[in-house]
């Protein structure tokens, strides 16, 4: 009976042996086929991950400069203004120093609508830091309203108020600046 089988399989042998083979290539070559596409699927999220990381970085250090130039700015305001109430400087002086000062300032237009545009697009986590310097810088406008509409304030109570909203502004900045300095290092620890 193994012999009658042997028989019938003898001719056979070669075409079987060259399906058998084909059969064993194909399946490699989708077999490696489907690992390379996988590897590349990998590669490709982790390609993506690392632009995403790139771009948050570079947005990170372009909201630290903007908020750098915009900080100062306002910094040169609250001194104008505390120079303008203790020394009863009228408001023309005052914009005349802004405008001899334009170079040190050095705020473009748009800066300030940039810093918001950054951190709502792109950093969420950083509003809540950056609004808390918003309510110095209020009471800094309407003091500076109150200067130009020349509205009779006692300048010793409103320059310890200017004081006491700079003090405010500049911690306010600082926890800003920190927040800042914890998502970058998030950021560089992700990368690595």
């Amino acid at each position: 009976m193994l012999k009658d089988f042997i028989g019938y399989i003898q001719p056979v042998m070669p075409f079987l042996s060259i399906i058998t083979g084909s059969l064993s290539a194909l399946l490699g070559v989708v077999l490696a086929n489907y690992l390379n596409s996988r590897r590349e699927e990998r590669n490709f999220r982790e390609q993506q991950r690392q632009k995403y990381r790139e771009r948050k970085l570079e947005k990170l250090e372009e909201l630290a400069f903007l908020f750098e130039k915009w900080e100062s700015h306002c910094v040169v305001l609250y001194v104008q203004l505390a120079v303008a109430y203790m020394g009863g400087m009228k408001n023309d002086e005052l914009t005349d120093i802004r405008n001899r000062n334009k170079e040190f300032l050095s705020l473009e237009k748009g800066d300030v609508s940039k810093i918001h545009a950054i951190i709502f697009i792109y950093f969420k986590e950083l509003n809540e830091s950056f609004e808390k310097i918003q309510v110095p810088l209020n009471t800094l406008t309407e003091y500076h309203l109150n200067l130009v509409l020349s509205k009779n304030t006692d300048p010793v109570k409103t320059m310890r108020e200017i004081l006491h909203y700079r003090d405010v502004f500049a911690q306010a900045c600082d926890d800003f600046k920190k927040s800042m300095i914890e998502l970058g290092e998030k950021f560089n620890i992700d990368k690595g």
